[in-house]
């Protein structure tokens, strides 16, 4: 099979899956189960392709069949699998897989798209530092930002294993840089952005910065 050897120490692979046709031979019970509780046929078939990319590329850096990888859940239901480090995001038509073997990794990916409330969601999610350097931004910049810095703690967040069981606005970003996050009671993390186009924003979040974040599409996997 093709696709990159394993990651080596100081890097990250990134895979861009853009949303297709989903399949369903690699997954296991539980899987199906969770799979048939999705309402909607979109997200039905956003779940059955995500977990089957993510079989498919776990399995090929592991060397194990997709259908034979054994995934373990944390405290708070973040998967992991023995000899690796991964998290997975969804936005809009596209996934993103984070990958290496060496530290945690949390990944976040959001669409920038307008809101008529960004005022009030601003204010929300930011702590008070945050806000304060955020009113100072011009009004155009602001949705830009809106999204870097809840993308940030999202990657944060989701590095920790905690979802949104912690406030937004109780995480602390060096904002406007964006280079570090933390709360008071976690671990500081240092913070990656990259963007697959305009409009998709992605951060990553691990304990070191990496030296190589490498993009791959899913077609280097077949």
């Amino acid at each position: 099979m093709n696709g990159p050897p394993l990651p080596p120490k100081g890097e990250i692979h990134l895979w861009v899956l853009e949303h297709q046709k989903g399949n369903t031979q690699w997954l296991s019970k539980e899987e199906l189960t969770t799979l048939n509780e999705y309402r909607f046929a979109s997200d039905r078939n956003r779940y059955a392709f995500t977990q089957s990319c993510k079989r498919q590329i776990l399995g090929h850096y592991l060397h194990t069949l997709p259908q034979d990888l054994q995934f373990q859940l944390g405290e708070f239901g973040k998967p992991t699998v023995r000899g690796l480090e991964f998290n997975i995001s969804h936005s809009k038509g596209v996934s993103v897989l984070a990958v290496t073997n060496e530290q945690i990794v949390g990944v976040d990916i959001e669409v920038v798209r307008p809101q008529g409330d960004l005022q009030e969601l601003a204010q929300h999610i930011m702590s008070a530092d945050e806000w304060e350097v955020f009113q100072g931004i011009p009004e155009p910049d602001q949705l830009r930002a809106f999204y870097q810095i809840w993308t940030a703690k999202e990657a944060y967040l989701k590095n920790l294993g905690f979802g949104l069981q912690v406030e937004p606005s109780k995480v602390e970003s060096s904002f406007p840089q964006l280079t570090s996050i933390k709360t008071p009671r976690h671990p500081s993390l240092v913070l990656s952005e990259r963007f697959l186009d305009n409009q998709q924003q992605i951060f990553l979040a691990t304990e070191t910065s990496p030296e190589r974040i490498l993009i791959f599409q899913k077609s280097e996997i077949e």
